[in-house]
């Protein structure tokens, strides 16, 4: 396992995690803190291990801080959903969009068989989601398009849907099923090897094409320590499948993520 504090890219890949916990209500259904101000704040810390890349066999483990700003109940700033517009569609559903960055790359550095694919970097995106709550049971879907040069465009379509066994006013714990599907585009960039990346890597030509890009299982837990200070962890267990997990460039299909999260809501 190697180990990486400074790797900014992955900091931000963290915030899914802890946005979905700033966004989260206390089992009492009421924020965690109340305010009579318009503007909420949150601040806090995160631990996550993950792959250095999808289908690296490599974990790394970052240790970064975290914060989310709020308007009223619409309009928010994170580091990983962006700046964005949230609203409510119905009663358990809310439709957000924003500009944001979306941080999974691929580079060199990482693994000796990367050489000759060229480096894929962090890049900007737009992101548009649907989060839905009925009793126990959640879904939560977003569709992220990469803002990017040629060789680093795609869309990704992720959906968690799950359900909540414990839910308390001393504990939200949840387990559920996560998939992720990709355009042809993304595949070709994140998972193909062209002919002249063929030759430069030694790595077999691949053609890679859109659908299913992974499937797993997670759990997750909310705990509110007191009024204001609140703790996320979740871990996720997701195996590549299709033209993803086939990939020459895929080391490992079996991918782990673990978060720790805890916030101090002002």
């Amino acid at each position: 396992m190697k180990i990486n504090s400074k790797d900014i890219s992955m900091a931000v890949l963290c915030m899914v995690f802890s946005s979905v916990q700033a966004q989260t209500v206390s089992p009492s259904g009421t924020s965690p803190a109340t305010s009579s101000s318009d503007w909420k704040y949150n601040l806090g810390a995160a631990v996550i291990s993950t792959p250095y890349f999808i289908g690296s066999d490599n974990q790394r483990i970052l240790a970064v801080p975290t914060f989310q700003i709020r308007y009223k109940d619409w309009f928010f700033i994170d580091p990983f959903r962006g700046i964005g517009y949230q609203s409510k569609l119905s009663d358990g559903l809310i439709a957000s969009a924003a500009i944001s960055f979306d941080p999974t790359e691929r580079r060199a550095q990482d693994d000796v068989r990367l050489n000759g694919l060229g480096n894929i970097n962090m890049a900007p995106a737009v992101r548009l989601g649907l989060n839905y709550r009925s009793g126990k049971t959640f879904v939560n879907a977003n569709v992220v398009s990469r803002l990017a040069a040629n060789n680093a465009r795609g869309t990704v379509f992720e959906a968690d849907i799950g359900y909540n066994v414990i839910a308390s006013r001393s504990a939200i714990v949840g387990v559920g099923l996560n998939l992720k599907g990709m355009d042809s585009t993304y595949a070709r960039n994140f998972f193909g090897v062209s002919t002249s990346q063929s030759t430069a890597s030694g790595l077999a030509a691949f053609d890679a094409k859109g659908g299913l890009q992974s499937s797993g299982l997670f759990v997750q837990a909310i705990v509110p320590v007191s009024d204001r200070w609140t703790f996320f962890g979740r871990a996720a267990f997701n195996q590549l499948g299709g033209d993803a997990g086939a990939s020459p460039i895929i080391i490992n299909r079996n991918q782990m993520i673990l978060l720790s999260t805890l916030n101090y809501a002002f």
